[in-house]
């Protein structure tokens, strides 16, 4: 960046130019092989680690007695890793790095040239629901849909087409307006994502205005209400969506959110397909279990980890001196905005991975702002929850995104679901 910090580019293009090639051969057994890709040196001059996680956390690790590995040449070795106890639920990662064992002119020693993650493919048992769920009130008026649990309060405004209030231990987290809303579009990268742009402006996806067409609700059992809202989306153009919601509130304090999607230009290029919110700024703690630390694209993601980050809201902002949409997290399990005491809001992904961001400003407020030092002091908390992402591409001096990294505003599902903390 312009201040001499690492941009998010360069983990990608690190990984990329790695000289070490790490493919799994058999996972369970913990052979891998390894190739030397340099053409004048052998690997002597590495030292190689194996970390073992679970959920993002290091349960273990060792060295590896890496044998003599000519230029050009490949070796098969075995990490003797161990998991005494395979939780329910749970995700294993094993990580193989190699860095440097002296100091360089260029590095010190102990300079990491080259990494990769795997996931091993264990059969782990489902977490068991919780079985004694509290039950929960409803109450309905012209207006509203209110639903009490043990601590918490949800209302839901029938004629906004979403929720109001998303109140944990009488504190309202959202800000007027909050949402969930679909949300489709993103402050664009300049000048990346300038050919997208066109049509979201022709199509009018920054100011779509929602009608709700139809409200119903249920309560299917002592312990939850079910919500469903048909809501449609008018843009510019004769450009519409339609957005089709079931929302199931339960006793533990969780929304289930069923999401169906559809538009009148399936051939639309759309940044995302998934829902923005609108927090108080005082939930301006992050973390998540994704990838990460910094942001990460559909394409541009080989180069960052999965594991449990966290972060200030505020430092999820990549310091782009045009502020623009930024902070993205690819295959993100689970994700919480919150206060410092840890009190806030937690998504969790449903029948796929959710790509999230956590920002202090919306795209709105980057999109219109020249320099990041004229962006306004924020009001807010914004926590995208997406389904899918547009790529990054490189079409200000290069193409467009690869076509499978193009999202189009075709129909489409998906679920997450939302956890008072």
């Amino acid at each position: 960046a312009s201040d001499r910090s690492l941009k998010p580019h360069y983990p990608e293009m690190k990984h990329v130019y790695q000289w070490i090639k790490v493919s799994a051969e058999d996972l369970v057994k913990g052979q891998f092989l390894i190739q030397n890709k340099y053409q004048f040196i052998n690997l002597n001059g590495f030292n190689s680690m194996w970390t073992l996680s679970e959920n993002g956390a290091e349960i273990s690790h060792g060295e590896i007695k890496l044998p003599v590995i000519a230029p050009g040449k490949e070796a098969l070795i075995t990490i003797p890793y161990k998991i005494i106890k395979i939780n329910e639920g749970a995700e294993y990662f094993i990580r193989i790095s190699f860095s440097l064992a002296d100091d360089q002119k260029w590095a010190k020693k102990g300079f990491e040239m080259v990494s990769e993650q795997f996931q091993l493919p264990l059969e782990t048992l489902a977490v068991k629901p919780d079985i004694t769920v509290d039950p929960v009130s409803l109450i309905q008026t012209d207006k509203e849909i209110t639903v009490k649990g043990s601590g918490f309060t949800v209302i839901f405004d029938k004629t906004d087409g979403t929720f109001s209030s998303l109140e944990k231990n009488g504190v309202n987290m959202l800000l007027k307006d909050g949402g969930p809303r679909l949300h489709l579009w993103r402050a664009p990268h300049r000048n990346d994502d300038m050919w997208a742009d066109k049509g979201w402006v022709a199509s009018g996806l920054r100011e779509l205005k929602w009608t709700t067409q139809s409200v119903n609700v249920e309560q299917k059992s002592p312990s939850s209400v079910t919500i469903t809202v048909t809501l449609l989306g008018e843009g510019k153009n004769n450009f519409t969506v339609n957005h089709n919601v079931v929302y199931t509130i339960s006793g533990d304090g969780s929304v289930k959110s069923e999401n169906t999607f559809s538009s009148s230009d399936p051939k639309l290029a759309v940044a995302r397909i998934g829902v923005r919110i609108f927090l108080d700024k005082k939930f301006d703690q992050a973390s998540y279990f994704g990838r990460g630390p910094m942001e990460n694209y559909a394409d541009r993601k080989r180069g960052f980890d999965i594991g449990v980050y966290k972060s200030t809201v505020k430092e999820q902002l990549t310091p782009y001196e045009k502020p623009m949409d930024c902070g993205n997290h690819e295959d993100v399990r689970w994700a919480k905005v919150t206060t410092a005491s840890g009190n806030g809001l937690m998504a969790q992904s449903g029948n796929t991975l959710m790509q999230v961001s956590m920002l202090s400003y919306s795209d709105e407020v980057m999109d219109k702002v020249e320099y990041r030092i004229d962006l306004p002091q924020s009001n807010t908390t914004v926590f995208c929850i997406s389904h899918l992402t547009l790529g990054v591409g490189t079409a200000g001096c290069g193409p467009r995104p690869l076509p499978g990294y193009i999202v189009y505003a075709e129909p489409t599902s998906f679920t997450y679901i939302l956890k008072l903390l």
